[in-house]
């Protein structure tokens, strides 16, 4: 009951704005197109009164990168025993079984905030301390032009597939944004990170807004709030229906942005992305494990005040 209503009181008061605002009249009018605007405007305002701070090279690389590319790969990201530390807290956490387990279509899922262990309480303080610390806090705060006083306790998460299984019917597996503006996620690699156990994909510079991406944008706006289309109608405007998910096909994809990068790396590996590009969690193969920390920033696109009460409320209510 708790849980539900943190959900709740979250989704409908304190998040920032939604992917698409299922009007479809609105949409047909360019509601869509007018919100990506209003968000260019808001951007840049904060931009004038956000004072960008590079202190050093990594700073540097990950602003040009993700500027440029839409993501960053940072390997041996943390000490040796730093990320041992980190390691070893996780397994002992799993063992208190406080982390929750879902299924991702066919795929499973450990998952759950590191907060949740009240046995290794300080162990998890020390975990957050030491991305807060990190580079990649200065350079995150650059890309959204706002302050971050303190990295939000990361989410752990385990995904499996069992053997003779086929990784299908999860929407988080199909080419995606997650706004269409400006946002922030990361992932630490727990172990390495391959295509065979499904390391998260991206395609390069598709974050950036064009004739494109606001054809798409329009679109994807009119065919996601109609409860009316057909195949045809998606297909000829160069989209599909795949897992639940509208998306454009990956012919026009590959056209439009070459092919998709894999973002394999070795475990100690932190990966920032723009999240307003497409992108996926890659297909696991059968008896393969991924093994990562995520943190999203999407609610510093609200305002502060707002931001500071749901972090209020989200501590309260537990």
């Amino acid at each position: 009951m708790i849980v539900r209503l943190k959900t709740f009181i979250s989704k409908n008061f304190f998040s920032p704005p939604k992917l698409v605002v299922k009007n479809k009249i609105l949409n047909k009018l360019g509601f869509q197109i007018l919100r990506i605007y209003y968000m260019i405007l808001k951007f840049k305002t904060k931009k004038l009164f956000f004072s960008i701070k590079k202190k050093g090279s990594l700073e540097n690389r990950i602003n040009e990168e993700v500027h440029k590319k839409g993501y960053c790969i940072i390997e041996d990201f943390f000490k040796k025993s730093e990320f041992d530390l980190i390691k070893n807290t996780i397994e002992l956490i799993k063992q208190e079984n406080v982390l929750k387990k879902i299924k991702y279509g066919n795929v499973d899922v450990l998952v759950g905030e590191l907060i949740l262990s009240k046995k290794y309480n300080k162990d998890v303080k020390k975990i957050v301390e030491l991305f807060n610390c990190s580079e990649a806090k200065l350079a995150i705060e650059n890309i959204l032009y706002s302050k971050i006083k303190s990295f939000q306790c990361p989410t752990y998460q385990e995904i499996t597939l069992k053997e003779n299984l086929i990784d299908e019917d999860d929407i988080n597996s199909e080419f995606h944004p997650d706004r269409f503006y400006t946002c922030v996620k990361s992932f630490f690699y727990i172990n390495n990170n391959s295509m065979e156990n499904g390391a998260f994909e991206y395609y390069p510079e598709s974050h950036k807004l064009n004739k494109e991406r606001i054809l798409y944008e329009y679109f994807h706006s009119i065919f996601v709030s109609s409860k009316n289309y057909s195949e045809e109608d998606l297909f000829n405007k160069e989209f599909v229906l795949t897992n639940g998910r509208i998306t454009l096909t990956k012919k026009k994809l590959n056209e439009l942005f070459g092919e998709p990068i894999i973002c394999s790396a070795p475990e100690n590996s932190f990966v920032i992305s723009n999240n307003m590009g497409f992108h996926r969690r890659g297909k696991i193969q059968p008896n393969q494990v991924r093994k990562h920390l995520r943190n999203d920033y999407y609610d510093f696109q609200i305002n502060p005040i707002l931001r500071n009460t749901k972090n209020f409320i989200k501590n309260k209510i537990r």
